[in-house]
């Protein structure tokens, strides 16, 4: 079962990866159009049409979904402990399980529904209409999904770890160790 967790852990940092090398992607080339467009409207005063749409639907879908995953492994969600210091050790060991199963299945949730949503638009070829043409916005929702998925994956994975690990093992991973 270990070599099992080994191989979905291993596919899952990968995968966290191409997640999070996408919102790096998406971050310089948002940084870039937005420069771009706004030298433009400067210097000639004429920006590029459909840069705020652009940013809406793909750069910031992008930038939110894809880094999930890496977040997750890293285990840098926002976590809130005010009671939890009090907790005994076996008590905070079962509230800690409960809240990555219940993550777990929030983003497997989350996922499926993301993927149903991204079939129905696609279908549609939904768009959004930009002053001069019709921008396809179908593709975005693919980002999402793609972003859903990699979320469960990571989720499930971490629970499964939390299950099988040792009941003395903290399990603080190391977040530079993803990057």
């Amino acid at each position: 079962m270990t070599s099992l967790l080994d191989l979905l852990d291993r596919t899952g940092l990968w995968l966290s990866r191409i997640g999070a090398a996408g919102t790096v992607f998406a971050l310089v080339a948002m940084m870039l159009h937005i420069c771009a467009d706004t030298l433009a409207r400067w210097l000639f005063h004429s920006p590029f049409t459909g840069t705020l749409e652009i940013v809406e639907n793909y750069y910031m879908t992008s930038v939110v979904f894809l880094a999930l995953a890496l977040v997750q492994r890293a285990r840098e969600h926002i976590k809130v402990e005010i009671f939890a210091k009090f907790f005994p050790r076996g008590m905070l060991r079962a509230t800690d399980l409960l809240a990555s199963g219940l993550t777990a299945v929030f983003c497997t949730a989350f996922a499926v529904a993301a993927i149903q949503e991204t079939i129905g638009q696609t279908e549609k070829g939904s768009f959004r209409d930009v002053i001069f043409f019709d921008m396809p916005i179908w593709p975005s929702y693919w980002i999402m999904a793609f972003g859903g998925v990699l979320i469960a994956f990571a989720t499930i994975t971490s629970f499964l770890a939390d299950i099988l690990r040792p009941q003395g093992d903290d399990h603080h991973e190391n977040p530079e160790a993803f990057l």
